[in-house]
């Protein structure tokens, strides 16, 4: 993702997405860094450096175009709610397990500092995409007692 083309297109794409479909994105984005962290790190073969690494590298770009995803989705009156609650869940689920809140002592090794800093990179995406979220949720009510 280090060719600027390629994250404009991805950019403008999620930016024109209908809301309908910001659901089903959203979802597949955060099943996939779930199964990711779960699966790092956790064989005992001969291979386990080889997958650890292709492990870490697919969970780099993950985040990334999760975080592209995030960085891009528009929040209005319409979706501020429903955004809320996936940022949400997504810090209790996907973030939690990057950073370690749901794996054993025995699984963190040196993957637990290259998962923290793909959990805080996310983590700090996610509470800016639900402050924007809350900021129209907030609105709403002002507007609802204004009239």
């Amino acid at each position: 993702l280090s060719c600027g083309n390629i994250i404009e297109s991805l950019s403008t794409a999620y930016q024109i997405c209908p809301s309908g479909q910001i659901h089903e994105i959203w979802e597949f984005f955060d099943a996939w860094t779930l199964e990711i962290t779960r699966r790092g790190g956790t064989t005992n073969d001969d291979a386990a450096g080889s997958n650890e690494r292709d492990s870490s590298t697919e969970l780099s770009f993950c985040v990334q175009m999760f975080i592209i995803f995030i960085r891009n989705v528009r929040t209005n009156k319409q979706n501020s709610t429903e955004i809320r609650t996936f940022s949400e869940k997504t810090m209790a689920s996907s973030v939690a397990t990057l950073l370690g809140n749901d794996i054993s002592i025995e699984s963190i090794s040196a993957r637990c500092d290259y998962f923290l800093r793909q959990g805080l990179n996310l983590c700090g995406w996610l509470v800016d995409i639900h402050t924007r979220a809350c900021f129209w949720i907030e609105n709403l009510h002002v507007s609802y007692h204004g009239s």
